[in-house]
């Protein structure tokens, strides 16, 4: 693992020991355990943004009285004060071997556990107004903790699906029967098959983007990108985010313009990683600067689930039955983009010439704008 600068995994009482480690299945994050002669703490640390989420699990001497903020300066880790904390008011040990982590679904976001039992979590959520994390040791709203026991039950389910997931799917051989799992109903929507392009970069998921054809119209779709969950995006959308956190993407095109499909499977597999790449996620209605094609500036992300009239294919459900979403490619012009960034969806659909056929590349405008 490539701990950070500023940790130490020397064995020296005197100087913090990583006890526990683990690396994303899908991202650069990595989560880790630091032990040190006064605390324990849970880290998820993403080395090349140089980003760090810390919590708080348990002092292993007595808590003082008051936070002091001094104890900082030297690089060590605080303590919690003793009206945060339910734990012996001396301190505690934890059973260092039998400590593990497991990552939730979205891969950017972990669980530790001691055996079978949750003892902390830094969920999606870390960082959000002094939020940092969850601990089975911490009362109320401590400073690097909050208090575990309301939320346990739901982030135990966290915690199970996330095993579930990587259990099932979390090697490279499994990845790829579920990719194959979706290509039946994507072949089902294409009348002719074309070229199949991989998109995994030799990196798990095992993903590709299928092309082909049907109405004169040509078509390329990703598979496997919807086998992890799309970061944060119960951030924004709720207690139903588990309806938009899988995604596929699609381009289409009129026949003329064939010769798209294959750079255009190159677009399509960056976006199945910037989610991961930059902790966040693609919905409906969502933009984002494009400048691969001539005479346009972006590209607008459709569900075609959200949009009467737009086709699809039907991609099976994911293990759990939750609905895997496709998005649509659209290119707009610098006079659409910048009537989207000011507009929502709604109303942004509403200038569509044809909605029929929003989702089909022309070379031309698609809103009238």
């Amino acid at each position: 693992m490539n701990t950070p600068d500023n940790f130490n995994l020397n064995t020296d009482d005197h100087k913090p020991l990583v006890v526990c480690e683990s690396e994303s299945p899908v991202c650069n994050m990595q989560a880790f355990v630091e032990k040190s002669d006064s605390t324990y703490y849970f880290y998820l640390f993403e080395p090349i943004k140089k980003t760090m989420k810390v919590c708080w699990i348990c002092n292993r001497k007595p808590a003082p009285l008051t936070f002091d903020p001094d104890s900082m300066k030297n690089g060590n880790a605080p303590m919690m004060t003793a009206d945060s904390i339910c734990h012996a008011a001396g301190g505690i040990d934890l059973d260092d071997k039998n400590l593990s982590i497991v990552w939730f679904e979205q891969g950017t976001s972990a669980a530790l556990l001691c055996g079978d039992e949750l003892i902390c979590v830094i969920p999606e959520w870390s960082g959000y107004k002094d939020f940092h994390g969850y601990s089975k040791y911490a009362v109320g709203t401590g400073r690097y903790a909050w208090e575990m026991k309301n939320a346990a039950d739901s982030l135990m389910l966290r915690v199970e699906k996330g095993r579930k997931l990587w259990h099932n799917f979390g090697t490279i051989a499994a990845s790829r029967k579920y990719m194959m799992s979706q290509l039946p109903e994507v072949l089902k929507f294409l009348s002719v098959h074309g070229n199949d392009f991989d998109i995994s970069k030799n990196r798990f998921p095992t993903k590709a983007v299928v092309s082909g054809s049907r109405n004169n119209t040509c078509y390329c779709l990703t598979i496997g990108a919807s086998l992890a969950a799309m970061p944060n995006i119960e951030m924004y959308v709720g207690e139903k985010y588990t309806d938009y956190q899988r995604t596929e993407f699609g381009f289409a095109a009129g026949s003329k313009f064939r010769q798209l499909l294959q750079p255009m499977a190159g677009v399509l597999g960056n976006y199945t990683e910037y989610p991961w790449n930059e902790y966040t996620f693609f919905a409906h209605g969502h933009t984002i600067p494009f400048s691969k094609l001539k005479g346009f500036e972006a590209v607008l992300f459709v569900n075609p689930d959200m949009t009467d009239g737009i086709e699809k294919p039907v991609y099976p459900r994911f293990q759990d039955g939750t609905k895997v979403n496709l998005l649509w490619i659209v290119p707009l012009t610098k006079a659409e983009y910048d009537f989207a960034v000011e507009h929502d969806a709604e109303t942004m659909l509403s200038r569509a010439k044809n909605i029929n056929t929003l989702h089909i590349f022309d070379g031309s405008p698609k809103f009238n704008i």
